[in-house]
């Protein structure tokens, strides 16, 4: 059944009075198409072929009324010819083909990159749009949960491409209408359809999908790891999608685990693993109830809502008996296709999903962009997290200012207080990677030298190998004397093994060495310090002990000194001072010499005892007794 119409064609604002057929192509998150069909007489061939080639780019708009009756809205189309085909097949007469598309296409140009940081969703939607005429695309922007994200990156994708993955990926409406352009909430209305008036045939069909999965996720911010289940959700439906989601879990009984390792908003693992389920689920059983027909309403558009019903009265044998009208439900249509032939008879084919759908069917949390490993410069090192994370900025992030959220780096050793801490300094160049190859997930993977960063290590044979600071302070291992070099920044300390058994400790001022301090007492209970005026200290708490064979020399705590050998010898080429302020004992096993080759003084201010055993002699050239 088809219903004469009213069609309007204007190509860059001239009329095609006459056309063969009108086809017009709709879908969700798709570009519209087009093609006008018409016929150019011979001797017109060769003008209208001139005419054609001007017309590649031209707008074109179309109009579709009912002629016998009035609707609220005429079917308006406006879009823009991509491609234009001279054909000729039968008899002398030729055709020309006008396909395109939607004015969206224009959105479709050379992929970019680019970044947005902490934007909602809207404000993403709008930057794009804004690039292009407000007359020709309309944009109605309508999210209802209109949530901040924190990185979102556009790679390789041209506008269009990047809206309708971010629209899939957040479980949004996408679509042109003919007239404006919709992300979000559907701006619909709503037409009531009765079969065997304008709606000539219908199909409500039922099926069953796979609906029991499980979202594997991890947050590294907090070493967090949580399992959601599809059946910790519940989405809004009618109730014939209610019983074929219970008959699905039933015909498709095994759980699907899928690890969702896109970025993950931090120390909010559940809830974000939540609303993705969510978003996944209700995507997911959008349409496992749909209805698909064939009408003569031309001003059906995508988004608008369809009630199907039976006519309340049917004819037989020419006898009118009453019938209860049955409703089918109201759908959203998400497909459409107008038909138009030469002689201006309408029909269109619809498809639509039941109007308790949150979300479109072809909602996917898993799309992400596709990025491969690549340099970049750092911006920021000093993680306020404490997780050894640094900022990059890409080179596509420079002219805009952007950076990359705090991200991970590699390291050949981690762990709660331990691992290896060495990371690189702002302006520095770095290599990254993506982990699932996920643009918005980057991690690094190390940092790399260039033509003004040189190590200033290497050489032939490559037997240098070090680590050396900002402020130059270095280990250098060489492999060719198997000499290891430990030294700070000016030179001025270092610690050399020259790999045939020697080491050294050098200090151009001060060399300390300090047992049993900490934080409280840095100073320890025993230092040796050593500096460049010549002057050594050897400092304990407790005792000292030199030993040496069978010789030692012990010093206490509390003041006492032993010195212990065979023969002890105390000589000087000046002189010797025993001072004490108490006594001075010296005793022998056997026998005690004191030799003077000059004089000998012994002097006390009180008695004087000398005591011997069976005798005592005293013997000189001239002795003195008093």
């Amino acid at each position: 059944m088809a219903t004469p119409t009213n069609t309007r064609i204007l190509v860059s604002g001239e009329p095609i009075t006459s056309f063969n057929q009108l086809v017009i192509e709709q879908k969700l998150n798709a570009h519209h198409k087009f093609s006008i069909v018409y016929s150019v007489p011979f001797e017109l061939i060769g003008s209208s072929l001139e005419k054609a080639k001007q017309q590649v780019g031209a707008k074109v708009l179309i109009s579709i009324s009912p002629s016998q009756f009035s609707l609220d809205n005429e079917l308006e189309f406006r879009g823009t010819v991509s491609e234009v085909k001279l054909l000729r097949a039968e008899g002398a007469s030729a055709k020309i083909i006008l396909n395109g598309y939607s004015p969206t296409y224009q959105m479709e140009g050379l992929p970019d990159t680019c970044s947005y940081s902490d934007k909602k969703i809207s404000e993403i939607v709008h930057d794009i749009i804004s690039k292009y005429p407000s007359d020709k695309l309309e944009p109605v922007i309508n999210i209802a949960n209109d949530e901040k994200l924190a990185y979102t990156v556009k790679y390789k994708e041209s506008d269009f491409q990047f809206l309708s993955r971010l629209a899939a990926k957040k479980g949004l409406w996408f679509y042109f209408n003919g007239r404006q352009l919709v992300f979000g909430k559907p701006e619909s209305r709503t037409v009531k359809m009765e079969y065997g008036k304008l709606l000539s045939d219908f199909n409500i069909g039922m099926r069953a999908k796979p609906v029991k999965f499980n979202f594997l996720g991890y947050d590294a911010s907090s070493k967090k790891q949580e399992n959601k289940s599809s059946d910790s959700v519940s989405v809004k439906t009618n109730t014939i999608t209610n019983y074929l989601i219970e008959n699905s879990k039933s015909f498709f009984p095994i759980t699907s685990n899928l690890l969702y390792n896109n970025p993950i908003t931090e120390e909010n693992i559940s809830n974000h693993l939540t609303e993705r389920l969510k978003i996944q689920l209700q995507s997911q059983v959008s349409d496992l109830l749909v209805a698909s027909g064939t009408s003569d309403i031309s001003s059906l558009r995508l988004g608008d809502i369809i009630n199907i019903q039976d006519s309340a009265f049917s004819t037989s044998n020419f006898n009118i008996s009453s019938l209860t009208p049955q409703n089918y439900g109201s759908y959203y249509i998400t497909d459409i296709l107008h038909v138009c032939n030469e002689s201006g008879n309408y029909y269109n084919n619809f498809y639509g999903i039941p109007v308790e759908s949150e979300c479109p069917p072809y909602g996917n949390v898993f799309l992400t962009p596709v990025a491969e490993a690549q340099s970049a410069i750092v911006m920021d090192n000093n993680d306020p997290k404490g997780l050894s994370r640094i900022r990059v900025q890409f080179p596509w992030q420079k002219e805009s200012g952007e950076k990359t959220p705090w991200i991970r780096m590699l390291t050949p050793y981690a762990g709660s207080g331990k691992g290896m801490h060495v990371l690189p300094e702002i302006g520095e160049e770095v290599i990254v990677d993506f982990e699932s190859n996920n643009a918005e997930k980057p991690v690094v993977l190390g940092a790399l030298f260039n033509g003004q960063e040189k190590s200033g290590l290497g050489g032939q044979g490559n037997y240098i190998k070090g680590l050396q600071s900002v402020k130059g302070n270095k280990l250098q291992l060489n492999d060719k004397d198997g000499s290891t070099l430990l030294t700070d920044q000016p030179g001025s300390v270092n610690m050399k093994f020259d790999g045939s058994g020697n080491s050294s400790i050098g200090a151009a001022t001060t060399q300390s060495i300090t047992v049993g301090g900490n934080e409280e007492k840095p100073e320890g209970q025993a230092k040796l310090n050593m500096d460049n005026q010549g002057n050594i200290t050897l400092d304990g708490a407790t005792s000292l002990t030199i030993t040496i064979g069978n010789s030692s020399l012990t010093m206490h705590e509390n003041g006492t000194i032993n010195l212990k050998g065979k023969n002890i010898t105390v000589e000087d080429n000046g002189k010797t001072v025993i001072d004490t302020k108490q006594d001075i004992s010296i005793s022998a096993l056997q026998k005690v010499g004191i030799d003077a080759s000059g004089a000998m003084d012994i002097s006390t201010g009180s008695d004087l005892t000398i005591t011997g055993g069976p005798s005592a002699v005293i013997s000189s050239g001239d002795t003195n007794i008093m």
